[in-house]
């Protein structure tokens, strides 16, 4: 797809924009370009094993596991290979499929913009800064402000790329302000980094609606401030 990378610029661009802390943080796919590449090769594979016999279930699998890697267009470029395979009469090579792919690139990436708009998305955390590297270690609550409300019916707060090591010890954790915050009861060290990532698998709307990924990073100071 090199040779025609300036007709998936502004696609690939829109789409990196709505799935770049899966694609960055979580797989290190540091621009648009690789994450096309590497989503076209993981459609591939999926058509061969469709091609070569692999149950329904099977490929729903493979579909949703790529899904959840941020490949969230994966099932429809999965389709689009397989209209290419049926017109092989029109389109003898892949490159010869190219804007008809580049088109189908534009209608992903303006549903998945619409997509990203509609996510609710991290707006603050009340104590201290994102990335603060001076947090007071006596710190016992983290609030994370959203800029909507939310169903108030699940938490999903993951380790993020620092480990198990890196995440904050958990006494509690509830909503306030109207479902629109989530405050965590944390027991800190002092000079200690500490990283924990907001998922959409339970933080969503009241529709169903996914949060944007978002990581919190903070360093405690090496003495309480008092």
């Amino acid at each position: 797809m090199a040779k025609h990378e300036k007709s998936f610029e502004e696609s690939g661009k829109r789409i990196y924009n709505a799935v770049e802390y899966e694609m960055s943080r979580q797989q290190a796919y540091g621009n648009w370009q690789i994450m096309l590449n590497e989503a076209l090769v993981r459609a591939s594979v999926i058509k061969y094993f469709i091609d070569h016999g692999a149950s329904e279930i099977e490929i729903q699998m493979m579909v949703k596991k790529e899904s959840n890697n941020g490949f969230i267009w994966i099932k429809g470029l999965v389709d689009e290979l397989k209209k290419y395979d049926n017109q092989r009469n029109i389109y003898p090579t892949l490159e010869s499929y190219i804007p008809v792919l580049s088109n189908a690139y534009k209608t992903y990436a303006e549903k998945i913009s619409q997509f990203d708009a509609e996510r609710p998305k991290v707006e603050s955390l009340t104590e201290f800064t994102n990335n603060d590297a001076n947090v007071n270690s006596q710190l016992k609550t983290i609030t994370i402000n959203f800029d909507r409300p939310l169903a108030g019916k699940g938490y999903s707060v993951n380790y993020g790329s620092k480990g198990k090591s890196a995440f904050p010890k958990l006494d509690n954790i509830y909503y306030t302000n109207e479902n629109k915050s989530v405050v965590m009861e944390v027991q800190l060290m002092p000079d200690k980094e500490y990283q924990f990532v907001l998922t959409g698998k339970n933080f969503k709307t009241e529709k169903g609606i996914p949060l944007k990924t978002f990581e919190v990073n903070f360093k405690t100071t090496k003495k309480p401030n008092r």
